[in-house]
């Protein structure tokens, strides 16, 4: 699974060879110029989907503190 945000895509799978689930996650380092790539594996499902939601969550929560400090809102 990807997901594009903004600033990052995040990727999600398993690894049957391993049966691990694992990920990746490539951010966009706007400040400093470049891009940084962190990968992930987690022993089951319900650790991979926590981690989907933190990913998104991390996003949402950036959009609406950027919103309210944006001209004109």
């Amino acid at each position: 699974m990807w997901i594009d945000l903004p600033d990052k895509h995040v990727w999600f799978s398993y690894d049957p060879a391993r049966k691990l689930y694992v990920g990746s996650e490539l951010d966009s380092l706007w400040m400093e110029g470049g891009l940084r790539e962190e990968h992930f594996e987690w022993p089951t499902a319900a650790d991979c989907v926590k981690a989907l939601v933190q990913a998104g969550a991390r996003s949402v929560l950036l959009a609406e503190a950027a919103s309210r400090i944006s001209p004109g809102h």
